[in-house]
Formats: structure tokens, sequence, C-alpha cells
């Protein structure tokens, strides 16, 4: 599997810009999209990115602009994650990348835990996501998963026992 080592980088839920601040710094052309004033303002001026204040699906990027769009612990967050999904899908470029990590509900953590998991905070995950239910929500979206990743201990995402990781490419 052959990934891009640049061109035009999304990433939405970009806080304080620490990832896109690497990422520029690795030649991308960075743009991110966050909520928070406050982190996005800290963005600019400590990094001089191009951050957009609000919604992704406000932000009004033209259709097939970036190569890659991540959005890392975001989707749980997310009104309607198909619409989100959709509007991710526009905006990529059809040979793009999408990387994202969210919760994973089906770890060993959440199993142990039940309902005193962290990430069961219903006033800030709305939604929660197994390796199967993420699968069929990018199909359905889509989206060809190229990686699910899941701990402990394996693939990108070992450093959190309960999350997932997910690279994916869009259907056309």
């Amino acid at each position: 599997m052959r990934f891009l080592a640049k061109g035009k980088l999304l990433d939405i839920g970009c806080g304080y810009g620490f990832f896109l601040n690497i990422a520029q710094k690795f030649n991308w052309n960075v743009s991110g999209v966050e909520l928070s004033r406050l982190a996005s303002e800290y963005a600019r001026r400590s990094y001089q990115l191009d951050i957009f204040n609000g919604e992704a699906e406000d932000a009004d990027y033209s259709e097939h602009s970036f190569n890659v769009i991540t959005f890392w612990d975001v989707l749980e967050h997310v009104f309607n994650p198909a619409a989100f999904l959709n509007s991710v899908h526009r905006i990529l470029k059809r040979e793009g990348l999408i990387a994202f990590s969210v919760p994973n509900i089906d770890s060993l953590v959440a199993r142990l835990y039940k309902g005193k998991w962290w990430t069961l905070r219903p006033e800030q995950h709305l939604w929660h996501f197994s390796p199967q239910t993420l699968n069929r929500l990018l199909y359905e979206q889509r989206f060809k998963p190229l990686l699910i990743a899941k701990s402990p201990l394996s693939g990108p995402g070992f450093t959190r026992v309960d999350n997932i990781v997910v690279l994916a490419r869009p259907i056309s």
C-alpha cells in the first residue's frame, strides 16, 4: 500500500494546530477546521495556519480539493456521522485518503468498565463505534477501508487500548 508524502491536507477538529504544524513542516499544504474560537485563533497566531472556525460542512471547500482529510477523535461528536462522511467524500480527491480515530465500544477496556467506561458521556459522545459498525458506515458512505486497527498493542493506535484508527479511500 502506497501513501502520499505531500499534497493538500485538511484536519477537521484541528484544535490548537499541533498536528497541522508538524504536517506543514513536512511540506504538506495544510488547512484546518475547528469549532473552538480560542483554539483556532491560537493555531493561526502561533503557526500561521489557515483555520476555519466553525463546522466542516460550513467551510465551503471546493469538490475534490484535498488529498488527505484527517479527523482524530471527532466522528463520535458529530450529530450525523453519515452526513459528515458524505461531506468529507465530496471534498476529498478521488484518489485521496481519510485517516481518523474513534473510541472502540468493543474494546476490552470498554467491556471491563461497562457503564463506567470513560467515553460514555452522552453530552459529548453522541455515537459509539466498533470495528464492524465503522466498516459498515464507511461502505455506506462510499469509502473502502484500507486499515481498521484496534488495540491493544497493535497498529498505529497502540498507545490507546480502547481506540480504533482507520485509513480509507473513496469509492467512486
